[in-house]
């Protein structure tokens, strides 16, 4: 995967925020999913689980970051 970049006011030290299609898009939510699966696999994991909200967005994002998270070999 090549490298991504980030809304500059996206990533935080505690979480993730944006404005869907503003300032966070699917591609930013696929990057995500691939680096947490990186370390996921890293620290020996296998599994994930992914949750989401009732937002009209929220399939889309969450299915972009669970592509991600299988892009590093983690389920």
């Amino acid at each position: 995967m090549n490298a991504h970049s980030f809304h500059p006011t996206v990533l935080r030290e505690y979480d993730v925020r944006g404005t869907y299609g503003v300032t966070l898009t699917e591609q930013d939510a696929r990057a995500l999913g691939a680096a947490f699966g990186s370390r996921v696999k890293q620290e020996g994991g296998k599994h994930v689980a992914i949750g989401r909200d009732g937002r009209v967005r929220s399939p889309g994002i969450s299915e972009r970051f669970s592509d991600g998270v299988r892009s590093r070999k983690v389920h």
